[in-house]
């Protein structure tokens, strides 16, 4: 669980997102997530590498329908996590 912050732009004009997400990893290098902000709700799936970084593709709805979306259809997204805690990280496997 996090919180996050998306960037977007539409009509020459660039947008933030303050958002909460749930992130699930699987195996080791596959990702789930899902979230939302007051203006949208989003899905990804994706890559990690070492548990730090994640890189997505998915699908974001609007919650209004009557004014411009600031994020709808298919999106993009990276992840980049930042902790003092090692135990969050994967660990790097030399052979």
């Amino acid at each position: 669980m996090g919180l996050g912050y998306g960037i977007t732009s539409y009509d020459g004009k660039h947008y933030g997102l303050p958002d909460l997400h749930l992130s699930y990893n699987l195996k080791e290098f596959l990702f789930i997530k899902t979230g939302g902000s007051d203006k949208n709700a989003y899905a990804l799936t994706g890559l990690t590498l070492l548990n730090m970084i994640d890189l997505g593709f998915g699908y974001s709805a609007s919650f209004n329908r009557e004014k411009n979306p600031v994020i709808k259809g298919f999106t993009f997204g990276i992840t980049f996590r930042f902790t003092k805690n090692n135990d969050a990280y994967g660990k790097l496997k030399v052979m």
